[in-house]
Parts: C-alpha cells; sequence; structure tokens
C-alpha cells in the first residue's frame, strides 16, 4: 500500500506547522520567563545588596544586669543565629548581619530575597509575642 504523493504533502504541511507551533509556544513562555525575572529583579533586587535596619527592641526584650543602677543590656545572640540561618543559601560575603544595641536594631546588608526572608521571620516571631511585649515596644518610640 503506497502512500500517495498528495498525502505525503498533506503530513509535510501539519508536520511543519506543528513544529513551528511548538517552537512559537516555547519562544512565548521563555519570552514570558525573561519578561518575569526582569520584573521581579526590579522589585526583589536579586543581584543588589542594600543594608536595611529591623527594630527587634520587642524580640530581644531588654534583661537587667543586677539591679536598678546597672543599664539593662539586650541579649542577641539567639537573635542573630535564627536571623543568620536565612541567609544560608545566599553566596558567601554576600550576608552580613549586625546589631545596634544601643537602638535595639539589626542591620542586614543582603539581596532583597533575604531582606524579605527577615522581615518574614521577624513578623512570624511577632506573632508568637505575648501582647503586653508588643504594646510596650508600640507606645515607647525611643525603642
Amino acid at each position: 500500500m503506497a502512500i500517495s504523493p498528495e498525502r505525503k504533502r498533506i503530513v509535510l504541511r501539519y508536520s511543519i506547522a506543528m513544529l513551528l507551533f511548538l517552537v512559537s509556544c516555547l519562544c512565548g513562555y521563555l519570552g514570558g520567563f525573561r519578561y518575569g525575572y526582569k520584573i521581579a529583579n526590579e522589585k526583589w533586587r536579586y543581584e543588589k545588596n542594600y543594608a536595611k535596619v529591623y527594630n527587634v527592641a520587642d524580640l530581644v526584650g531588654p534583661q537587667s544586669n543586677g539591679g536598678p543602677v546597672h543599664a539593662q543590656k539586650a541579649d542577641f545572640e539567639n537573635l542573630l543565629t535564627i536571623v543568620k540561618h536565612e541567609g544560608n543559601d545566599q553566596p558567601e560575603n554576600s550576608f552580613e548581619i549586625s546589631p545596634d544595641k544601643v537602638n535595639l536594631s539589626l542591620i542586614v546588608n543582603a539581596n532583597g530575597v533575604v531582606h524579605r526572608r527577615v522581615y518574614t521571620l521577624l513578623s512570624d516571631l511577632r506573632k508568637a509575642l505575648p501582647l503586653a511585649n508588643r504594646e510596650e515596644v508600640e507606645s515607647n518610640p525611643k525603642l
């Protein structure tokens, strides 16, 4: 049973049309992916490191050091350990965190992805706090 030349031409046309359709779908998908990455890069700043200050006075809670005469000290060690874990998957030397013990805040120098993670982590930690601590920090603008 031989295939007629007319049938071969129809199959060839269909094959080429299907191949062009698949290639155009793939190009559209990749173009959309690239555009999405570009927009997200502008929003999240994937490649740029920048510094941001996070007020953590309500999370570290000043602890007295033996009486009313001594100044109060805040314990940053536990919070630093938790927050540093957020940047573990980033390239080396691209994530820095330092405590500011005077203002009870953290200074984070990282890209936008890490900043979003730190913000989410701090928000989650604040949700777990008792309401009394949150009200104390909100009522005191110096903290």
